[in-house]
C-alpha cells in the first residue's frame, strides 16, 4: 500500500504534471480535448495550485509508493450557514494505479480529517458521464442533486453532486 502524506508548496510541479497525465488519461471521450486543457490550466497551472493551497485553504493528500507519486486528492472545510462539511475538490489516481485500494485510501484519509474536526458529511461534484460515479456509489456516496455549471470559454461542468454521512 502506499504512503499518504500532506502535499506541500514544494510539491506544486509534481502535482501539476501528475494532473496533467491523469486527466488526459481519465477524461479523454469525457469532455472535449478543448475542456481538458482548459480545465487543465483554470485548476492545475502552478499559480492556481498555488492559490488553492493558500488563500483557498485546499488541503493536498498525495499517495506514493517507493518515492514515486500515484494519486491525490484535496479537500475543504466548509460551511454554508446552515451545515458544515468536507467538500472533495479532487480525487485522481494514475491508470496503472487504479483497482488497487488507493483512491480508497485517500478517501479514507480524507474522512479521518473531515472526523477529527467534528465533520460527519462530505459533498462533491461528479461528471455526469464519469464512470467513476458507480465508484463513488460502492463507497457509500449517494446523489444530492444535479448541477450545471458554466466555467468560461463555452464550457460547463454538468455534474451529479453526491454526499457521503459517516
Amino acid at each position: 500500500m502506499p504512503t499518504i502524506r500532506p502535499a506541500t508548496i514544494a510539491d506544486i510541479p509534481m502535482l501539476s504534471a501528475l494532473a496533467a497525465k491523469i486527466w488526459w488519461q481519465h477524461y479523454a471521450g469525457i469532455i472535449s480535448d478543448a475542456q481538458i486543457s482548459y480545465m487543465l490550466e483554470r485548476g492545475y497551472s502552478a499559480e492556481a495550485l498555488q492559490l488553492q493551497m493558500g488563500a483557498q485553504s485546499q488541503r493536498f493528500l498525495l499517495a506514493e509508493k517507493d518515492d514515486k507519486p500515484l494519486a491525490y486528492g484535496s479537500y475543504t472545510l466548509k460551511t454554508n450557514g446552515k451545515i458544515s462539511y468536507c467538500y472533495l475538490n479532487k480525487l485522481y489516481a494514475l491508470e496503472s494505479a487504479r483497482g488497487q485500494g488507493i483512491g480508497k485510501a485517500l478517501l479514507g484519509a480524507v474522512v479521518a480529517q473531515a472526523r477529527s474536526c467534528g465533520l460527519g458529511l462530505m459533498r462533491l461534484n461528479v461528471n455526469k458521464h464519469n464512470p467513476t460515479v458507480a465508484w463513488y456509489l460502492r463507497q457509500g456516496f449517494t446523489l444530492h442533486s444535479e448541477q450545471v455549471l458554466y466555467i468560461g470559454f463555452g464550457f460547463v461542468m454538468d455534474d451529479y453532486v453526491m454526499e457521503l454521512v459517516f
